[in-house]
């Protein structure tokens, strides 16, 4: 198709004009789609590329937990040797949270191509820092790769493996940040299907912009030739851009066009007129809307929210806080916040407002307030004008009372679930230990037994040998020494195996609720005496003030001996290991109650005394303040257990400082009826 338009006949013909201007449109909006769809599909690819690589670096994190943790090198190249099996990676790095390297793995032949924060690794600072800010992932793009950070929580911050494909926001809302990994994806790829792109968009262009061409000379050329005389006056009223009509010279098809036209101006006139009216009315009427609703939903909201001004002043308050304050709106107007919420007269020193003020920004804390005894997530946001000026702040109190008083009602149901699981635990080392020391437990009564019969029979005869021939040695020792010391030693050695016994079955019945024979005639003061025997060194060892002040005439009650035995020593003991020095002392007594129908042993020590909150947990089983130097945190839990089930009361009085009172109360007949006592 031949084209005869000289330059010139651009300021001369329309359609010279039109022509041109189509063939630019048509030119515009070829580049324009081309541009659009190479940036489009480069945003798209690369945005996916970026997906696929934080995917890979959450994936990463996740698994490089345990090996952060543990800095385990060799857990961690495992888990980034997997992410290296992807194309598009040529590097993997695993910092800790110091911002020391733990592992770095790189595609061979790409050791150059690192990024730019990667090759500044020596500043573990920076690498610290990015990992404490990241909450889920970060990117950065270089010239030919891509960076990708993700931080490795110290637990699971997703509810599921499929919230690490669908980016799902972690169920914690704060998770410790233990160390960061990073990715290096290659671009090569990516320019590679981009260039392929381009040149396809350009054949497309190249085509459109052909047939455009021709669509645009076919136009001009129909639309143009009857409106060369009309379009003077159209080009004069379009170059101000502004209605203005043209003047009518003929009467043919043109002019009436041109009456046409002028008319359409007057119309369009009336109609602009029209239109900033109704434009101005609806504005009005939207403002008045818009405020209606924005009241109606501050009062819908549930939380407690309030406006204020930078000087503390309540500006607005919603419904929700009028009524959980009981002060209507109107009368809270102008009130300093402090003095609506916390009845004071200046605001608190922790006052988040304050803070909200210095900073402009929003801040969060959970408070306990006092005034409504409830518990608040307080949020302060700062209200700002268009030029950025704090001029106020919006408070917003949400109650949270429920929801700690339902994670307290947790902690309760774990801490027993898992009080649970150590009794269950106990039991079974109980039943093991039951086992292995009762059988040579049973082999030295036995033998201490079968040695009390033959030292009998023998010591009649080995007397006489002594009278008639002098003193001789056996065992290493003379007889005459041995004669009396022997048959207390081997008595010692019975009662001792007996009290092994004794103790054994205490501690299967402690586990197992199991009922001992608690009916045996029992004298506590000998009992005490016995206790304190045994405990005759530990006694030399702890203090050179002991006192055992036993009142005569007790009754006799009845009980297990052996048991309230134990009760006493492990009392003494816990007494002796809390004295500073060997200058302070340990007094036990007995008496009598006869109003309340108790035999009483106390046991007092001059010690460092029990804080509130450890006299609180004294009975936990497990629970020890003597963990370091071997203890077990059983033993009062047995003595109190032992204690319920001779049916009296083992209680406890202690300061810090000022020593600590344990006071045994058992009955003279079946126990005092309607005594409390705790049963573990």
């Amino acid at each position: 198709m031949r084209f005869s338009y000289p330059l010139h006949s651009l300021r001369e013909s329309f359609q010279a004009k039109v022509f041109f201007i189509s063939t630019l449109f048509v030119v515009a909006v070829s580049f324009s789609f081309v541009i659009f769809f190479t940036q489009h599909d480069k945003k798209s690819q690369t945005d996916q590329l970026v997906r696929q690589g934080e995917l890979l670096a959450s994936l990463l994190a996740h698994n490089s937990r345990l090996g952060v943790f543990a800095a385990n090198g060799a857990m961690l190249n495992e888990a980034a040797d997997g992410i290296m099996q992807h194309k598009d990676v040529l590097s993997v790095v695993i910092f800790n949270a110091s911002g020391q390297l733990l592992a770095h793995k790189t595609r061979p032949g790409y050791e150059k191509r690192t990024g730019a924060l990667l090759k500044d690794t020596g500043s573990a600072g920076k690498i610290a820092s990015l990992a404490q800010k990241l909450q889920l992932s970060a990117h950065f793009h270089g010239t030919d790769t891509i960076e990708i950070f993700a931080p490795v929580l110290s637990r699971a911050g997703y509810t599921s493996a499929e919230a690490l494909f669908f980016r799902e926001q972690p169920t914690h809302a704060k998770d410790n940040v233990i160390g960061l990994v990073g990715i290096i994806l290659d671009k090569e790829g990516l320019n590679k299907r981009l260039h392929s792109l381009v040149l396809f968009a350009v054949l497309i262009m190249a085509v459109f912009l052909l047939i455009g061409s021709l669509v645009a000379y076919l136009m001009a050329r129909g639309i143009t030739k009857p409106l060369n005389n009309l379009m003077e006056g159209v080009n004069a009223l379009g170059s101000k851009g502004i209605f203005r009509k043209v003047s009518i010279e003929t009467g043919d098809e043109i002019g009436k066009v041109a009456m046409a036209f002028n008319k359409m101006i007057d119309s369009l006139e009336r109609r602009e007129v029209e239109k900033r009216q109704l434009e101005e009315q609806l504005r009005h009427a939207q403002k008045m809307e818009a405020k209606e609703e924005w009241e109606r939903t501050f009062d819908t909201v549930p939380d407690l929210v309030a406006i204020l001004d930078r000087e503390y002043r309540i500006v607005r308050i919603n419904k929700a806080m009028a009524d959980r304050l009981v002060i209507s709106k109107e009368d809270a107007i102008g009130l300093k916040c402090h003095e609506l919420f916390h009845g004071s007269a200046s605001p608190h020193e922790l006052c988040l407002c304050a803070e909200n003020r210095a900073g402009g920004e929003t801040y969060e804390a959970e408070i306990h307030e006092e005034k409504l005894d409830c518990y608040f997530w307080i949020t302060v946001s700062p209200l700002k004008r268009n030029d950025g000026e704090v001029i106020g702040s919006v408070h917003m109190a949400r109650d949270i009372t429920q929801r700690k008083r339902a994670e307290a009602e947790k902690k309760a149901i774990q801490a027993k679930l898992i009080q649970t699981n150590k009794m269950t635990s106990l039991g079974l080392l109980v039943s093991g230990l039951a086992h292995e020391v009762n059988n040579p437990n049973n082999n030295i009564m036995f033998t201490a037994h079968l040695l009390a019969k033959s030292w009998k029979d023998a010591e009649p005869i080995l007397d006489r040998y002594y009278r008639e021939e002098g003193d001789f040695r056996i065992g290493g020792h003379l007889f005459s020494q041995v004669r009396d010391t022997l048959p207390h030693h081997i008595t010692g050695i019975t009662e001792n195996s007996r009290r092994i016994e004794g103790i054994i079955k205490n501690l299967k019945n402690f586990v197992r609720k199991g009922k001992a024979d608690l009916n045996s005639p029992m004298d506590v003061n000998r009992t005490v005496s016995v206790a304190a025997s045994i405990l005759n060194n530990q006694i030399r060892k702890y203090t050179g003030h002991f006192k055992l002040c036993l009142t005569e005439g007790l009754p006799t009650t009845r009980g297990n001996p052996q048991q309230i035995e134990q009760v006493v020593i492990n009392l003494i003991m816990n007494a002796l290991q809390a004295l500073p020095d060997k200058e302070r002392a340990v007094r036990v007594s007995t008496s009598l109650d006869s109003h309340g129908g108790f035999v009483i042993v106390e046991v007092h020590d001059e010690g460092c005394g029990m804080p509130r909150e450890v006299r609180e947990r004294i009975f936990e089983p497990f629970f020890s303040t003597k963990l370091e130097s071997g203890g077990t945190g059983l033993g009062l839990a047995i003595s109190n257990f032992i204690i319920t089930e001779h049916k009296g009361l083992l209680e406890f009085d202690s300061e810090p400082g000022k020593g600590t009172t344990a006071v045994i109360k058992l009955p003279l007949g079946e126990g005092p009826k309607g005594s409390r006592f705790e049963q573990y």
